[in-house]
């Protein structure tokens, strides 16, 4: 009877905290991502606590694989939650529309927000090139676009190659190639490029977290329903 009190305890905060993630998710989605709210600390605390309190007051049941497996899914949550709060705590997410240069270079090192207030990315980057690669019908396969980030001491220029679902990680910032257009640049008008700069402190602990939760989930399901229960002999029924 404790057994059942306690694996349907478990289940309830499981399924809890599974719905305060899926609002954590839908309240951290978008691009880019500048919600910093007490509703999204709010359910980043009360998810974890829940979590923390099913592998704590939880029995799992069933044989060594699943037992396990029950621990490495929980586990796995936790991490998860917790990249998400490193995220909303440190974390920060800017886009920008670069003008691609062409003949004189040109240099940005601060962008300004939508409310108007200028993030500094600690380095000088500009857009040297962009290109196209298109279907033989015409239509755009895939964006590239060739970075420079010059040192603000050294002035030593480096160059990286963007592309979509490709990006380049500079001083704690990963930069994603989002699409591209042609109007009104700082130098006229011309070609740019629509940049997102997102630092993220919690992107490793959410990734650990995701493969924790996959082996808990194979050990759980897969390992440990191959496995051949127990059975008890008459003396091991008769002691419960």
């Amino acid at each position: 009877m404790k057994r059942r009190v306690h694996t349907v305890i478990g289940l309830l905060l499981l399924g809890i905290t599974l719905f305060f993630l899926v609002l954590t998710i839908l309240f951290s989605a978008g691009v880019p991502v500048n919600f910093r709210g007490i509703a999204v600390t709010a359910v980043l605390t009360f998810g974890g606590i829940l979590m923390a309190g099913s592998l704590v007051f939880a029995r799992p049941s069933g044989n060594l694989p699943k037992r396990i497996g029950f621990y490495l899914t929980h586990a796995g949550i936790v991490l998860m939650l917790a990249g998400f709060a490193l995220f909303e705590l440190g974390g920060d997410s800017v886009t920008a529309a670069v003008p691609v240069s062409e003949e004189v270079y040109t240099y940005y090192s601060n962008i300004q927000r939508e409310n108007g207030e200028i993030c500094d990315l600690g380095f000088n980057i500009c857009v040297e090139n962009f290109e196209i690669e298109r279907y033989d019908d015409g239509s755009d396969r895939q964006y590239s676009a060739d970075l420079l980030f010059a040192d603000a001491v050294t002035l030593k220029v480096e160059n990286k190659e963007l592309s979509v679902n490709h990006p380049v990680r500079k001083n704690g910032w990963k930069i994603y190639l989002m699409n591209h257009g042609k109007g009104f640049t700082a130098d006229g008008i011309g070609e740019y490029v629509n940049l997102l700069f997102r630092r993220d402190p919690g992107e490793y602990v959410v990734k650990a977290g995701v493969i924790v939760l996959a082996a808990g989930t194979v050990l759980e399901l897969l390992v440990g329903n191959a496995v051949r229960p127990h059975k008890k002999t008459k003396e091991e029924s008769a002691h419960d």
